[in-house]
């Protein structure tokens, strides 16, 4: 840290958990510690994935994201939700891996697409309902621990 450096968020002994500097137009943002390694410690789950996540530390890694303005791909309406989405000539697959420990009983998601979609269809749950927001894809399912959504172009 500098004088130029800001310090985002404090461990309780008041040590640096999250720092950030203005670097010409941009910022560099630090982590004096490795969270990653300290969010994904073993976590018991309910026999298919990890679950119990700790919210706060979440909240602490993805905040540069946040701040930088970034707009996910697939932007859903729940957290701990992991929805990477894979695009090809014949459309997109968009995964998704509910962290939760709880089955989802409906999971709204937005996914920005250069396409207009002829059909979505669920692996699980066979074809979806969706419609155009703005510059998005918007469609709904409920999600047990996984499932793979193709948008068919």
């Amino acid at each position: 840290a500098d004088d130029k450096a800001d310090t985002l968020a404090w461990f309780t002994d008041q040590s640096p958990a999250l720092i950030r500097r203005p670097v010409g137009d941009g910022r560099i943002f630090h982590f004096p510690w490795m969270p990653g390694l300290s969010y994904g410690r073993p976590i018991p789950g309910n026999g298919n994935l990890p679950t119990g996540f700790d919210y706060g530390l979440r909240r602490l890694i993805i905040q540069p994201v946040e701040l930088a303005n970034v707009r996910p791909a697939v932007a859903l309406s729940e957290e701990l939700v992991e929805a990477p989405m894979l695009m090809s000539e014949a459309g997109a697959a968009v995964t998704f891996l509910n962290w939760t420990g709880k089955k989802i009983e409906m999971l709204t998601v937005a996914a920005a697409v250069d396409f207009i979609p002829r059909e979505v269809v669920s692996a699980r749950h066979g074809a979806l309902k969706m419609e155009r927001k703005d510059d998005r894809i918007v469609f709904q399912l409920p999600l047990d621990t996984a499932d793979v959504v193709a948008l068919h172009g």
